[in-house]
């Protein structure tokens, strides 16, 4: 449908099952407490030379398993009001113009050439189960999927089994679905999707990074978050030269995850926002001494390395694995 390197304005609509008031912008709907959009936002920007816009096609191919939502595509300059569309669909087909009642859009004609084959979309389109959407459940699909996306550790009350197993298989197809998509959904800093996985820009030392993809530690820098140097460790008993260590978006996911748990961060007297939490840890991996030999982790060459934070009175952990990947990151008192 869409050539590569393009680039489309999604505008997503919800069937309210009102006959008299047809499709409305989701963001009309206030009752549902679905968040599928940043705030302020009533369209996805797709960007495709952006390896990552897959994560958002396929946000909005999990949307359409609802039978909810009809989504009309158009030009990446396009409003909501200017009466054109390169293409429109919902989960049974490609709508023509005439087939989009709505009070909110009026379609007219086509913005292009396209024009959806539906007998191919039926051939194509396979799902593998209608997403419940009941009000009355509070873990239904589409609830449980945006449960999932902010907290993956909530109970069976907030998160059915059917959705975990469904993003268990997400994060095999699509690594680090759920932290791009948490990133995009709640306005995390540096991370819109047009600038994504999530980055901390003082970390991205391009020498570095080719370091790491010459000795075939990662293949790219995609979900690469942070990589520094360390200042090594000079003890009498023990010396080690500086090592360059590195985080990965998932990893990130799991201190970030943490830190909403149990607050671990908080006795560090930082704000506690992605990217205010990442900055400290590599600032003092950086900058900070390593006070005391390194114990060792729980895999073979996995080392926990202690940082002393002394303004707080608390330590700093990191625990690295032997390739330079820091697994986990966290606290404990003097």
């Amino acid at each position: 449908m869409l050539g590569d390197g393009e680039k489309v304005r999604i505008f997503p609509l919800l069937d309210n099952d009102d006959a008299n008031k047809g499709y409305e912008f989701f963001t009309d709907s206030s009752e549902l407490d679905w968040k599928i959009l940043p705030d302020g936002k009533t369209y996805f920007d797709i960007d495709l030379s952006n390896e990552k816009a897959t994560y958002m096609l396929q946000h909005i191919i999990n949307l359409l398993y609802t039978g909810k939502f009809a989504f009309v595509v158009k030009k990446p300059t396009g409003t909501w009001n200017d009466n054109e569309m390169i293409f429109a669909f919902n989960r049974d087909g490609f709508l023509k113009p005439s087939e989009i009642f709505s009070q909110n859009m009026k379609i007219s004609s086509y913005s292009t050439i396209f024009r959806g084959d539906n007998d191919k979309w039926r051939r194509l389109w396979i799902y593998p189960k209608a997403w419940t959407t009941s009000t009355y459940a509070a873990n239904n699909d589409i609830l449980s999927y945006l449960n999932y996306i902010k907290d993956p550790n909530q109970d069976n009350r907030l998160i059915n089994a059917f959705m975990k197993n469904y993003m268990d298989r997400m994060e095999v197809l699509f690594p680090g679905y759920r932290f791009i998509m948490y990133n995009y959904l709640f306005h995390i800093p540096n991370s819109g999707i047009g600038d994504m996985p999530f980055k901390l820009m003082k970390y991205q030392n391009p020498e570095l990074i080719e370091e790491l993809i010459s000795k075939g530690i990662i293949d790219n820098d995609a979900f690469l978050v942070a990589v520094a140097r360390n200042r090594g460790v000079d003890l009498d008993n023990y010396k080690e030269d500086p090592r360059t260590v590195f985080l990965l978006q998932g990893d990130f996911d799991h201190i970030l995850d943490h830190q909403r748990q149990d607050d671990r961060f908080d006795v560090y007297d930082i704000p506690t926002d992605p990217d205010s939490i990442g900055n400290f840890i590599f600032y003092a991996i950086e900058n900070y001494p390593i006070v005391a030999k390194p114990e060792e982790g729980r895999h073979p060459g996995a080392l926990i390395y202690k940082y002393e934070i002394r303004k707080t009175n608390n330590y700093l952990w990191v625990l690295v694995d032997p390739d330079g990947h820091i697994v986990t990151a966290y606290s404990s008192e003097f």
